[in-house]
């Protein structure tokens, strides 16, 4: 029930310069637009060159994208509404992750995970991968497959907002 968000986390789109990594992957939707092809392999090209398989990276990027993803582009390879205000924010990249975590936070369900960890940290239980899975499924009826990480990546987003602590 949470995005899909393999290989599209902060921690995986390293830039080297002074642009923000959800900048450049907005810049590269946005000249890629429509051919989904050509984006992955500017993806692979630009993020992931050193990986066993880049281009199996850039697919799971791509995938993280879309409609199970983030929703910032269509299954037609076309920035959404959100990915257009976000497209329109990329030079601000305050107002861009303000942007990205209210999303995050209200339509993909990251307010649940947030009070989720919240509550294990106060009733003193660890914030495990387990414990939490098993909270959200409780307590909302969020779903989270067995071996996924997806809550990883939504939470290293919401970190580059500031909504997080490490």
């Amino acid at each position: 029930d949470l995005p899909f968000g393999d290989a599209f986390g902060p921690g995986q789109l390293e830039t080297e310069d002074e642009r923000c990594e959800l900048a450049v992957i907005l810049d590269l939707i946005a000249e890629h637009e429509e051919d989904e092809e050509a984006f992955k392999t500017a993806v692979a090209n630009r993020f992931f060159e050193d990986a066993r398989d880049p281009h199996e990276r850039a697919r799971l990027v791509a995938l993280g994208l879309k409609e199970r993803g983030y929703q910032i582009v269509d299954n037609g390879f076309t920035l959404t509404s959100l990915g257009e205000r976000l497209y329109e924010l990329r030079h601000n990249e305050d107002r861009l992750y303000e942007a990205f975590a209210r999303h995050i936070l209200l339509d993909l369900h990251g307010k649940q995970v947030i009070e989720v960890i919240q509550d294990l940290q106060a009733s003193g239980e660890k914030t495990t991968a387990n414990n939490i899975k098993d909270a959200l499924k409780r307590r909302y009826g969020i779903l989270i497959g067995e071996t996924t990480n997806h809550w990883s990546q939504m939470r290293g987003w919401l970190h580059k907002a500031g909504v997080v602590k490490n």
